[in-house]
């Protein structure tokens, strides 16, 4: 009987270091020491002011009745700026299920700072549920002012 030889393809691993307002994709090498640069993403409305991202103010409404009747003033039931950080996760989760649905990678890490991690991690689970799979590791830190030589040494630590 001769022996089947199966080829083993190498592994392609994609880093994601993000934040709320932008995010670098890299391909990390078989020696996980460095990383080349696959794409850049921006959103420039999660660094706005919350009031420039308003479209008005939120408007007034009338309370019960009694001795407290009256108008007050309605709150926004979410802050505006969390509203673009989850636009901003949806979009970076739909890359990268279009990514991973091209087989430009197998495994992914991620790096963002907590609150966004959180976002982003949840954000893949419920709309792309096969890249939140291809998750082999994940760093709450925000390197995205990091330069590419020392975010490799910390992805890799």
């Amino acid at each position: 009987m001769q022996e089947e030889r199966v080829q083993e393809t190498e592994r392609t691993t994609f880093v994601l270091i993000a934040d709320a307002s932008r995010a670098r994709l890299f391909r990390r090498g078989e020696t996980n020491t460095w990383l080349e640069l696959v794409e850049e993403f921006e959103h420039p409305e999660s660094r706005a002011m919350a009031r420039d991202l308003m479209a008005d103010k939120p408007g007034r409404a009338f309370t019960g009745g009694g001795q407290t009747a009256g108008r007050g003033a309605k709150e926004y039931a979410t802050d505006p700026k969390d509203v673009e950080a989850q636009k901003f996760a949806r979009s970076l989760a739909d890359r990268l299920a279009s990514l991973y649905d091209a087989h430009a990678f197998h495994d992914l890490v991620l790096a963002a700072p907590p609150k966004f991690l959180g976002l982003l991690r949840g954000t893949l689970a419920a709309h792309t549920n096969h890249v939140a799979e291809a998750v082999v590791g994940s760093h709450e830190k925000d390197y995205t002012q990091l330069d590419v030589r020392t975010i490799a040494e910390r992805i890799a630590a």
